[in-house]
């Protein structure tokens, strides 16, 4: 719950667990907050203001173009599906940017992140 007159929030969730002897524990966890002193960008389900090509593609050399205009620095990231960083890379504000990675064959997710927002793809190298 969030607090306007004092800017806090407070935050608990139950989770009960069972164990293979049928026992059952119920924790509580707890979460506060005094103050909350930054905001971080919204993360989009779905953003077609950037697109990856080609993808698939055959190493990991790709394209990222903005289809508006863009005004603000860019950091790239890469990650596997299973979540280790393989890429990472800050990019001056442009419409096209191109991302030379040497990626292995498999699904990776591409991040664009800047102070706009917070938007992944995913790219499939073969």
């Amino acid at each position: 719950e969030f607090n306007a007159v004092n800017n806090s929030w407070d935050i608990t969730y139950n989770v009960t667990l069972d164990s293979p002897n049928d026992d059952r524990q119920t924790v509580e966890f707890k979460f506060e907050s005094s103050e909350i002193t930054s905001v971080i960008p919204p993360v989009r389900k779905s953003d077609s203001s950037w697109k990856i090509y080609p993808n698939p593609n055959k190493n990991g050399s790709f394209n990222i173009e903005m289809t508006g205009p863009n005004n603000f620095n860019n950091k790239v990231e890469i990650v596997d599906m299973q979540g280790r960083l393989f890429y990472e890379k800050d990019f001056p504000a442009d419409k096209k940017i191109r991302v030379n990675s040497n990626l292995r064959p498999g699904i990776y997710l591409v991040s664009l992140i800047n102070n706009k927002f917070n938007s992944s793809k995913k790219l499939i190298v073969q």
